[in-house]
């Protein structure tokens, strides 16, 4: 066995990566979109994994992300050392993981409900918002169990952001508010 060296690089050219041809996990639009969402959001919380070769190991969706999001830099650790075979094991395995967890809703519950949405700007709770609605299902949101949790999904939704942005509208120009909330054009006013 050679030696495996790892090299990290906090901005990294991601059109120098190669995507594997035996990539085994498939990616949906909706997914691609998600995972978008939640660069913008959260910025990289997870590098993409290449080889020497620049081949991408494990990292695909992030990497179809970036591209997707016009994002031409993302952190990438380097492999090298390692075989072919080892790489593949490595993109099944990591692949695999996560598929094996399940969700404590107890916990997340009570994540959900220390959150303090009036804390977070319009924009970031409506990523978020768009981000926590791809993440889990209707059902999955109904299985927290809290009306107030139900509440919090309901007072984030498209309505609530047009009423947030027009509220700031108003100290600048309050007819541009009034469209916004009514979703009308400023020429049909």
């Amino acid at each position: 066995m050679s030696a495996h060296i790892k090299t990290i690089h906090e901005k990294f050219d991601i059109a120098l990566l190669v995507p594997h041809e035996l990539n085994p996990k498939d990616h949906t639009a909706d997914q691609i979109e998600h995972i978008a969402t939640s660069i913008k959001t959260f910025d990289w919380t997870q590098p993409i994994v290449a080889d020497e070769n620049n081949k991408i190991i494990i990292g695909h969706g992030r990497w179809l992300a970036a591209k997707q999001a016009n994002i031409t830099h993302a952190p990438v650790w380097i492999l090298s050392g390692y075989t072919d075979d080892e790489k593949k094991m490595m993109m099944v395995s990591d692949n695999k993981l996560n598929m094996d967890t399940t969700w404590n809703f107890e916990n997340l519950q009570k994540i959900m409900s220390e959150i303090d949405f009036a804390q977070i700007s319009a924009i970031d709770l409506s990523l978020n918002f768009d981000f926590l609605h791809k993440e889990f299902s209707n059902s999955e949101i109904s299985d927290l169990g809290e009306d107030e949790m139900i509440l919090k999904f309901k007072l984030i939704s498209d309505a609530y952001f047009k009423c947030v942005n027009a509220l700031r509208e108003i100290d600048q120009d309050p007819s541009k508010a009034l469209c916004l909330v009514l979703n009308i054009t400023e020429d049909n006013v």
